[in-house]
């Protein structure tokens, strides 16, 4: 698969970038944050394709997010993705605008039934 940067219309192997994490950190996130304003990535949704062409998460930290999402639910805001290693408060901050934490229906009901 190839990509194709926004920004620069630079040409990107994307299977180097998956599995080289050095690649991914040299990429200027503003870079990969360029997306139309009405663009944004449902991160409770996300499968694993989804987050690493996203641009905003190595191939580890794509594999923490999931394992997290497997072990303890949702995630209902961006500080509580600061539990994956490699996302600093600094990092999250340019991508809270861009990501998404709605969460599936089904577990929307679940949480106000347990709250009333």
């Amino acid at each position: 698969m190839i990509l194709v940067s926004q920004v620069k219309g630079q040409v990107v192997d994307a299977d180097l970038l998956i599995n080289n994490t050095e690649e991914i950190a040299k990429l200027n996130l503003q870079e990969q944050l360029f997306v139309d304003s009405a663009d944004y990535l449902k991160i409770n949704f996300a499968d694993k394709g989804t987050l690493l062409s996203s641009g905003f998460f190595t191939f580890s930290e794509v594999n923490e997010i999931l394992n997290y999402r497997k072990k303890y639910g949702y995630f209902t805001s961006v500080e509580e993705l600061q539990v994956i290693n490699g996302l600093d408060i600094d990092r999250l901050t340019l991508l809270k605008d861009k990501l998404n934490f709605e969460i599936p229906l089904t577990f929307k009901n679940y949480l106000n039934f347990h709250n009333i």
